[in-house]
């Protein structure tokens, strides 16, 4: 998992120095047709607390993205398909509602459901502080359940991860 994490973050950092075109800004009133962004996240109810997530996303209408997010947590990975729509938008930060479901992973290689439901704050990072357009800082609270079937065996119960409150910060870059 930990070279999964490791190849996902050098994505990011490829697609960071390959983005040189058209940064578009929230504080120019538009929106970012691509985005992705990680971070740490943390979790009430899981074992351990702590977390790192990645998203990708790209723009479906005006103020709507649809995304492919992806949590690991411990021994759990739960990767959804998201929706991210707009709902209020000042200077250079907007806020989202979420919704996404997809499937969770088990240590022991069981599989089950995912879902996730919250919202997203997302500021532009000044382009003064850090020498670069289209970086954003993005925070974000959710309700997040996942079920895994810890066997191959179609009789064997679903365990329950319950439900989580999960709390992620991290950055992101637009274009």
């Amino acid at each position: 998992m930990k070279r999964l994490f490791a190849l996902a973050a050098l994505i990011c950092v490829l697609f960071t120095l390959q983005a040189r075109a058209q940064v578009a800004s929230l504080s120019t009133g538009s929106l970012p047709d691509h985005f992705y962004g990680m971070g740490l996240g943390f979790q009430n109810s899981a074992i351990p607390k702590t977390s790192g997530w990645i998203n990708v996303c790209t723009q479906a209408y005006s103020k709507m993205y649809g995304c492919i997010a992806t949590d690991y947590s411990g021994g759990t990975t739960s990767t959804r398909a998201e929706a991210h729509q707009m709902f209020y938008q000042f200077k250079g930060c907007g806020l989202f509602g979420t919704a996404g479901a997809g499937a969770a992973t088990g240590v022991t290689g069981g599989v089950g459901g995912s879902f996730d439901a919250g919202g997203v704050i997302g500021c532009a990072v000044p382009e003064k502080l850090i020498r670069q357009r289209g970086i954003y800082a993005v925070f974000s609270g959710s309700w997040n359940k996942r079920n895994v079937l810890e066997a191959p065996d179609i009789g064997t119960a679903l365990k329950s991860f319950g439900s989580q409150t999960v709390w992620r910060f991290g950055f992101g870059k637009g274009w």
